[in-house]
C-alpha cells in the first residue's frame, strides 16, 4: 500500500517560528529546482554546464540543506523539548 503525498507533508504548527522557517525552507526549495533544471537541460541538450550555473547550484543546495535542517531543529524542540531548558 502506497502513501499519498499528503501523509508525508511536515506536520502544521502554529508556532511563528516554524512557519517562517518553512516559507525559507520552501523558497530555498524553488531556488534549487530552478538551479537543477538549468543543469538538468543542459546535460540532456548534450552541452557541459557552465561553471557558473555549478557553482549556482551548489550554493542553492548548500541554501536548501540549511534551511532544512533549521526547520527540522525548530520542529523538534516543539515536538521534544530540551531536557535542560
Amino acid at each position: 500500500m502506497t502513501k499519498s503525498m499528503h501523509e508525508f507533508a511536515m506536520p502544521w504548527s502554529h508556532d511563528a517560528t516554524v512557519q517562517a522557517l518553512r516559507l525559507k525552507y520552501n523558497a530555498a526549495f524553488a531556488a534549487h529546482q530552478v538551479c537543477a533544471k538549468g543543469l538538468v537541460e543542459a546535460r540532456l541538450g548534450g552541452m557541459t554546464p557552465p561553471a557558473a550555473a555549478v557553482a549556482s547550484e551548489a550554493q542553492a543546495r548548500f541554501g536548501l540543506v540549511s534551511a532544512r535542517a533549521a526547520l527540522f531543529a525548530a520542529m523538534a524542540a516543539i515536538v521534544a523539548p530540551p531536557l535542560n531548558p
